[in-house]
């Protein structure tokens, strides 16, 4: 589903944010994105959504060679991609029906095929009882779970989350873990998973994938944070 084939990636400021990056994620895989801030991770993520692009090297999502693309090809991509950020970035004077349903109208889906992807959706997450609320109304862990629900609420390919568990305590952090984790086994997403959570990577034991200044150190398979 993702092939990175020596990847780098240099700033304008000169800043070498990826160096030669290799790796492949199979269908259904979970992975873990770890190290220090700086080491590169949120750059990584960013070249396969196309907010950044490689100074050298390739990308494949799905076959799809990413350098490839025209610019208005880039949201047809997006849309096989669901992307959870650290801030949310919920449309605020929008309730967390229509938050979802943006989304869905976006890609034209029909009314009742809105009605009922979000109704599914919501129920999955936790979040069934709050249509009408507010993304100010709701507590961080319901964001974070509405953030989730948008990003897969078009039933994507692949799943993107840059620290998703960031802002949370630790059992609410375990609880959406959870759920990214049933969605994985369930629908055979495929997730790449930025983060710093020690505890949640040593619970899970997925592949982890570490970046040091840009560069893999080390990718393995049910694998801690620490190894």
């Amino acid at each position: 589903m993702i092939k990175f084939q020596n990847v780098s990636v240099r700033y304008d400021n000169g800043v070498h944010a990826l160096n030669d990056i290799s790796f492949e994620a199979e269908k259904g895989e979970f992975i873990f994105l770890i190290g220090s801030t700086g080491s590169g991770k949120s750059t990584l993520l960013k070249t396969i959504y196309k907010q950044v692009n490689p100074t050298a090297g390739s990308i494949f999502i799905n076959g799809t060679d990413l350098g490839s693309l025209k610019e208005r090809q880039i949201p047809l991509l997006r849309q096989k991609l669901g992307i959870v950020f650290q801030d949310y970035k919920l449309l605020p004077t929008k309730n967390l029906w229509e938050n979802l349903a943006f989304v869905l109208r976006s890609v034209g889906r029909d009314k009742r095929e809105i009605k009922g992807l979000i109704s599914e959706i919501l129920e999955f997450v936790g979040l069934a009882a709050k249509p009408d609320a507010l993304p100010r109304e709701l507590s961080g862990g319901e964001q974070q779970r509405a953030a989730i629900a948008r990003a897969l609420v078009n039933r994507p390919q692949i799943l993107i989350a840059d620290e998703p568990t960031g802002n949370l305590d630790p059992t609410t952090s375990m609880e959406i873990m959870e759920i990214l984790d049933i969605i994985n086994r369930e629908a055979n997403m495929t997730m790449i998973i930025a983060t710093h959570d020690k505890n949640v990577v040593n619970s899970m034991k997925k592949r982890v994938i570490a970046l040091e200044k840009g560069e893999i150190v080390r990718d393995e398979k049910e694998a801690t944070y620490d190894e």
